[in-house]
């Protein structure tokens, strides 16, 4: 096992925890709403073990970062990283999404081109249609009113497989306790973050990108992401079988595999 740091970092007004593991050239590891750096431990381990310097924030009200006074959006959290790697004069990085973490890490490639080398994306989402954006915002105001713990059950139902509820009872219950222990008002905003979200527009045709799909996902399904991929020689797609939304969980070693593999060949 590798041994991780935590830093607790001022980045402007916001005070952030990055986890980091390994030495090397780095991989940014960012989380979906409603997740964390924690769920990245399987891959940051591998990729430390495997000679990279993995790093993994907690994106501004989740987790262990608190929401300061400036509100929070997709561009707000893409700003936030650019400043971590410049703190950490990293010039360099792969960048590694999972779910609205895939929207904060193509507006970093878009904002910063020259940082990123390489864009992992893991149950890649759009900007949400109008009818989806109000059912996200009405998810924000129960959480405001009853608490995380209150939607953590319609979370698991909606973004699990099948199979990972009836073969992995630990994910599952990891998960509800990551849902529930997360700060109501910051777990709100960042919902109201993705419902506000811009379209990311298309990621640039020179930079390699490796989208990861779960057969099972029905927020983000593979035709989705086979259709981010289209027409694009750098790209590569990979369906994994009976696997949900929580990719980084549900296929914890599938997905760290194909990490280590894509990151090795840039």
């Amino acid at each position: 096992m590798i041994d991780s740091t935590l830093t607790m970092m001022t980045i402007g007004e916001r005070e952030l925890a990055v986890a980091q593991d390994g030495t090397g050239p780095t991989v940014m590891f960012l989380h979906g709403i409603g997740g964390s750096s924690t769920v990245y431990r399987a891959q940051a381990e591998a990729l430390a073990a495997a000679g990279f310097q993995a790093l993994r924030p907690d994106l501004a009200g989740a987790g262990r970062s608190p929401l300061a006074s400036t509100p929070i959006s997709i561009d707000s959290h893409a700003s936030d990283v650019i400043e971590i790697l410049a703190v950490l004069n990293i010039d360099r990085v792969v960048l590694v999404g999972h779910s609205m973490g895939t929207l904060v890490a193509r507006a970093i490639a878009a904002m910063r081109p020259e940082l990123v080398s390489g864009l992992v994306l893991l149950g890649a989402v759009e900007a949400p249609a109008p009818p989806a954006a109000e059912l996200i915002r009405n998810r924000a105001r129960q959480i405001r009113q009853m608490g995380s713990a209150a939607v953590a059950e319609q979370i698991l139902n909606l973004s699990l497989s099948a199979d990972t509820h009836r073969l992995r009872p630990e994910i599952t219950a990891f998960i509800r306790e990551l849902i529930c222990a997360q700060d109501a008002e910051g777990y709100a905003a960042n919902n109201e973050a993705l419902a506000a979200a811009p379209d990311p527009g298309d990621v640039a045709a020179h930079l390699p990108v490796l989208l990861v799909a779960g057969e099972k996902d029905t927020l983000s399904p593979p035709e989705l992401s086979a259709r981010i991929a289209a027409g694009h020689e750098k790209r590569s797609l990979a369906v994994l079988p009976g696997i949900g939304h929580w990719i980084p969980l549900e296929a914890a070693d599938q997905v760290a595999a194909l990490l280590v593999a894509f990151a090795r060949r840039l």
